[in-house]
This record gives structure tokens, sequence and C-alpha cells, in this order.
């Protein structure tokens, strides 16, 4: 029954009730997903709500990808440039650049050969920044095509 009026609103160009109704049609789906799935199910709903929440709108996904990237920024300068004491300058500012650097580029850091003799903790650490900003960004572009060519 929900997805009767969104698509009327698809029909008549109105984006933003379509939006609304799209997220409405969204959080349904998971509640039934969840009940139809119940003993397993909580393993997957925090992923679910999370993709779900970003979908939204636009600035839950820009304050969700400002938010990894204070937290993986936090992590690389308490964990990878702690060990480097002769720069005891800019640690979270240096921490934010790596940070940035592996989220939106995907590669590891230009100084990771540094982040690489702190241990093999980080090594893992800037695989996951990678993965999480791959999955992000892809979501984000998707997302954002899919909108773009709605209007």
């Amino acid at each position: 029954m929900i997805s009767d009026p969104v698509l009327t609103f698809r029909n008549h160009n109105q984006f933003s009730e379509e939006q609304a109704g799209l997220t409405k049609v969204r959080d349904l789906h998971r509640q039934l997903w969840v009940r139809r799935h119940s003993p397993w199910s909580w393993l997957v709903w925090p992923v679910r709500y999370y993709v779900d929440m970003l979908l939204a709108s636009i600035p839950n996904f820009v304050i969700a990808i400002i938010g990894w990237l204070v937290v993986f920024g936090i992590l690389y300068a308490l964990s990878a440039h702690q060990a480097t004491a002769a720069d005891a300058g800019p640690g979270v500012l240096h921490g934010m650049e790596d940070a940035i650097a592996a989220f939106f580029g995907m590669q590891p850091p230009p100084d990771f050969e540094e982040v690489e003799q702190t241990g093999e903790l980080m090594v893992w650490l800037t695989l996951f920044v990678i993965l999480v900003g791959f999955v992000h960004l892809g979501i984000f572009v998707s997302h954002l095509y899919s909108i773009m060519s709605r209007r």
C-alpha cells in the first residue's frame, strides 16, 4: 500500500514526497525482514539500519562520512604517530591527513612505511579505512546518481 503513493509521487515529479515515501518503505521492509528472520536478524539489523539511515538524506550521509574521518584520524594520530614522537607537533592533523588519503584515495597513506612500522594493527586499520571508504563512496555516488536521474 505504501508503494502506490510512492509511484504516484514519482509519476507527478514530487521528488521530496517520493523520497519520504521511499524512506518509510525501507523502514517497513527492514522491520518485516527482522520479524521474518528473527533468530539471526540481530546480526544484520545494525548494518541495514545504518544504510537506511544514510539513504534517508544527504546531510545524514555527509555527517556519517565526516564522523568516520574524525574517528579514523584520531586512531591514526593515537596509534601510528605516537610511535614516532620526534614529530610531536600536529599529530591529530597528520592523522586526519592519513585518514582522508586512505578513505578517499582508497590506498594507503603516503607515509605508509611509517604507519607500517607501528605494527600489524595499523596495517589492518588502513585496510579497514579503505574498505569503509570504498563502501561509503560507492553508496554515496550511486545514491546521488539516482537522485539526479529522478529530478
